[in-house]
C-alpha cells in the first residue's frame, strides 16, 4: 500500500513540475501549439505511469484500462491529464509493449533507456522504459 501512496505522490508531483523537462534548441519555440510537442509530452506521461504501474506491480501493465486504473485515485486535474495524456498516445496509434517483466528484465541487465515500451505507427519516435522519448529523422 505504501508503495501505492508513494507512485501517486510521485505521479502528482510530476504534474506539478511544469517546466522540468529538458529542453533543446527546437522546443523554444511554442511547446503548446506544436502537435509533436505535445504527443512527446503525453508519451512522457504514459510512460511515468507504465513505469510506476510496473514498480509497484514488479509487471507492466496488461493493457490501456490498467495505465487509467493507475490514476483512479489521484486529484481531478492531475487525473484528467493523465488520461488525456493516455488518449493522445492511444488515438496516434503507438504500439506498446504489455506485460513487460520487470525482475527479469534487471536480471538480463537491460537498461531502462535501452529498453523500447512503445512505438510510433512510422517508427521514428519511441518511448523508452525510463519514460524518455528517442525521436530518429526521417530518412531523405
Amino acid at each position: 500500500m505504501t508503495r501505492f501512496f508513494v507512485a501517486c505522490v510521485c505521479i502528482i508531483a510530476f504534474f506539478f513540475c511544469d517546466g522540468c523537462r529538458k529542453t533543446t534548441p527546437a522546443d523554444s519555440e511554442s511547446t503548446l501549439t506544436n502537435p509533436a510537442d505535445a504527443e512527446e509530452a503525453a508519451l512522457q506521461v504514459v510512460g511515468n505511469l507504465y513505469g510506476f504501474y510496473a514498480t509497484y506491480h514488479k509487471k507492466g501493465p496488461t493493457g490501456w484500462e490498467d495505465l487509467k486504473a493507475q490514476v483512479a485515485e489521484v486529484g481531478e486535474k492531475t487525473k484528467k491529464e493523465a488520461l488525456e495524456a493516455i488518449k493522445v498516445v492511444q488515438v496516434a496509434g503507438y504500439k506498446m509493449k504489455w506485460g513487460v517483466d520487470l525482475p527479469l528484465m534487471a536480471k538480463e541487465g537491460i537498461k531502462p533507456d535501452d529498453y523500447v515500451i512503445g512505438e510510433s505507427p512510422d517508427g521514428r519516435r519511441k518511448l523508452m522504459f525510463s519514460g524518455n522519448v528517442k525521436t530518429t529523422k526521417a530518412e531523405e
